[in-house]
């Protein structure tokens, strides 16, 4: 199996980043991604988006964190790409039954797939 939690969103190239997990696995082994994502509702969907770009930067700076890197977390998590675009990169990398479940309001996603 592999497993990838929240590091799909930081690769340069997604679809490099699919390919290789994929080529590791053994047939019929299971891939499992957590990512963070935008929730589909579009009321939870601006809340999150005000939380992320707004109030967490500034928590994060009130605990001691750098300010900078929460700031790159909203814009990260903001500009990643569909859920079906992630699906659709699966697919294309070789693995079947790729799905996904939205978790926490659609705030992360988990991603499921199976290596033929």
């Amino acid at each position: 199996a592999v497993y990838n939690g929240f590091g799909l969103r930081n690769q340069g190239s997604f679809s490099q980043a699919m390919r290789e997990m994929a080529r590791v696995l053994r047939p019929g082994g299971a891939i499992r991604i957590l990512e963070f994502s935008l929730p589909k509702n579009a009321s939870m969907r601006r809340i999150y988006s005000f939380y992320l770009a707004r109030v967490m930067p500034v928590m994060g700076q009130f605990f001691g964190a750098p300010r900078a890197a929460y700031e790159y977390l909203a814009a990260s998590v903001q500009q990643f790409i569909s859920r079906e675009q992630v699906l659709a990169i699966m697919r294309e990398s070789g693995l079947t039954d790729a799905s996904y479940q939205d978790m926490s309001g659609g705030i992360v996603c988990c991603y499921r797939g199976t290596k033929s």
